[in-house]
């Protein structure tokens, strides 16, 4: 899924100030703590994804480029989903549930 998240990325090739900022970026990313679940968390993870499909994980990758291309009008065509998100973020539900620990 982390693959298909950046995949329509990864097509370009970059300029040379992109360069640069490609290897900042990887700096940090070695630089980052090692991260471990557990085999509970992966199970549940694997659980969560399963109904993903790559035509869903290539629309949602669609959405995220429309999103970058025009924010102002992803922002007001989503506004009650973004609403919804935020309360459910603020909920006992997912406060106390394990994605939320991940």
């Amino acid at each position: 899924m982390l693959f298909a998240a950046y995949q329509p990325f990864l097509n370009e090739p970059l300029e040379n100030d992109g360069k640069d900022s490609f290897y900042k970026y990887i700096a940090y990313l070695d630089r980052l703590p090692s991260f471990e679940l557990t085999e509970e968390e992966i199970k549940y993870i694997e659980k969560m994804s399963s109904p993903f499909d790559m035509k869903t994980l290539k629309d949602i990758n669609q959405a995220k480029l429309d999103a970058i291309e025009s924010p102002e009008n992803w922002m007001k065509d989503n506004e009650d989903a973004i609403s919804s998100y935020e309360s459910y973020k603020n909920s006992e539900e997912y406060q106390n549930s394990m994605m939320k620990q991940i």
